[in-house]
This record gives structure tokens, C-alpha cells and sequence, in this order.
């Protein structure tokens, strides 16, 4: 019983922010950001893009950058890597339904550069 209510409190949660978010930025912006249902609500964060900006601590110049990208680019996943704005940072966009943060750090790690850390 207990399950059954909490569920039924996300529904009332999620009508609530549905009407809020219409209410507030349109009904476009409302049915792209709350799920009506669960298994939509599921599917909508696995569908998530996401960027994500990495510092390579060894990457001095523009053909460092290059390698980098260019072993990034042809991994399956990978959507966009930005141009080379600042030394050291790298800006990735990727499918997270193709592939993980592990596996493009693993990429950067195997040319033999090192990230200090995922801003």
C-alpha cells in the first residue's frame, strides 16, 4: 500500500509541476520537461545528451588537441568536441545511451595525456 502511494504522489508532483511549467513557459516547454508517465520519465533522462568539460593537464598545443579529438571523434557516442578555446580544457558532447565518461576518459588516458579532474 505504501508503494502504491508514493506512486501516486509522484503522479500528483509531476501533474503539478506540468501545470506550473505550462502555466509559467508554454505548453511546448511543459511536455518536454515533465514525463507523463514513468516509463517516459525513464526514457527521458536515458535519452540525455550531455557536455562535459575535461582538463588535460599535458595538453600544450593545438596538435595535442588534435590527437585527442581526433581519437575522440571516432568513437561511436561522441557528438561534438568544442575548438580549442583554452589550453588544458577540452569540451565534450556526448550520447549517454552510447557511451559512458569511463570510456572517453580511458580514450584520453591510452594517448597518454592525464585529466586532473570532470568539470
Amino acid at each position: 500500500m505504501k508503494r502504491l502511494g508514493k506512486r501516486l504522489l509522484a503522479g500528483w508532483e509531476l501533474t503539478t509541476l506540468s501545470w506550473f511549467m505550462e502555466s509559467k513557459l508554454g505548453k511546448e516547454w511543459a511536455d518536454l520537461t515533465v514525463p507523463k508517465s514513468e516509463e517516459n520519465f525513464a526514457q527521458s533522462i536515458i535519452d540525455l545528451e550531455s557536455t562535459i568539460t575535461m582538463i588535460v593537464t599535458d595538453m600544450y598545443t593545438e596538435e595535442d588537441y588534435q590527437k585527442i579529438a581526433g581519437e575522440l571523434q571516432a568513437m561511436d557516442g561522441i557528438k561534438q568536441i568544442s575548438p580549442l578555446l583554452e589550453l588544458h580544457r577540452i569540451e565534450i558532447c556526448y550520447d549517454t545511451r552510447k557511451i559512458s565518461l569511463d570510456r572517453i576518459a580511458n580514450c584520453i588516458s591510452a594517448q597518454g595525456y592525464h585529466y586532473l579532474n570532470r568539470v
